[in-house]
């Protein structure tokens, strides 16, 4: 289950710095899932999904997501070991940083666009249509 601080710290900035939510009050539920967030002002209710969009996407995941679970692979691979295999460490690693360097070196802003317009379902290559409607009666 998503860790749901996590995904209250952006909504929090909206409905901070968005005039339009002034005077809703959070109604949600703690072990609500769609939508994450309800908001309730006078008879007017609005639902908040939250979406994380990765800035660089590899193997359909995060690039820092990815990293991070190689990395974590690599600690445990070598931890108890390391020191009878320093240079097959230093290696792993450095191989490691060169590929997260590699596709850093790639980024552009169109394909952040592009990732975004297919994660919320819009444009040429759609993944999902993210954005629905809750009714509620």
């Amino acid at each position: 289950m998503v860790d749901k601080g996590r995904e209250r710290k952006p909504v929090d900035v909206v409905l901070k710095s968005v005039s339009s939510f002034d005077g809703f009050i959070d109604v949600s539920e703690e072990k609500q899932e769609r939508p994450d967030f309800v908001l309730r002002k006078d008879n007017q209710i609005i639902g908040l999904e939250h979406i994380e969009i990765p800035i660089l996407p590899m193997n359909g995941q995060d690039i820092e997501k990815y990293f991070k679970n190689k990395s974590n692979k690599m600690y445990y691979d070598w931890k108890d070991i390391y020191f009878n295999h320093y240079q097959e460490v230093t290696k792993d690693i450095e191989g490691l940083i060169n590929a997260k360097l590699d596709v850093y070196s790639k980024f552009t802003h169109n394909i952040y666009l592009e990732n975004c317009a297919r994660l919320l379902g819009v444009g040429p290559q759609k993944k999902a249509q993210c954005h629905k409607v809750y009714r509620t009666t």
